[in-house]
């Protein structure tokens, strides 16, 4: 049973606030949780939203690999370089300034969206997961 459309678990800088406070039509569960109480929103939301903590077209490893192994769909902000996932197969992204609109509309269809989260989670702790990361470094020529 999804409790909350929306889980993020960020911190909250005025610039993730600006796409928060607009996102007033959806159950957004808390920002800030950890151990039993973090797994069951996560569990319990139907996507996250990954918001920029600065201007920077930087991601936050920890937000796609927490969305991975609770495939959870991830809507994000745009990225200079997301190897090695793939805008539009892994996650969705945009600017920020069209975050709010990107949200509406996939929280709103939803044809592909369990397809997005189960690619994110094959992408991320399936293909690509620590241990192959970790064995293709030690037998890099």
């Amino acid at each position: 049973v999804k409790l909350y459309d929306i889980v993020a678990l960020t911190y909250n800088t005025e610039r993730r606030k600006q796409i928060y406070g607009k996102l007033g039509k959806w159950k957004v569960a808390p920002s800030t949780a950890w151990g039993e109480t973090r797994a069951r929103l996560l569990n319990t939301s139907r996507c996250m939203v990954y918001v920029h903590q600065t201007v920077s077209l930087i991601g936050a490893p920890l937000r796609f690999a927490l969305a991975a192994a609770y495939k959870l769909p991830l809507i994000s902000e745009l990225m200079a370089d997301p190897y090695p996932l793939q805008e539009g197969r892994d996650f969705v992204a945009t600017i920020h300034e069209a975050m709010v609109e990107l949200v509406d509309e996939c929280l709103s269809e939803g044809h592909t969206w369990t397809e997005i989260g189960n690619n994110l989670h094959h992408t991320l702790c399936i293909d690509r997961n620590f241990r192959s990361c970790v064995e293709d470094a030690v037998n890099f020529p």
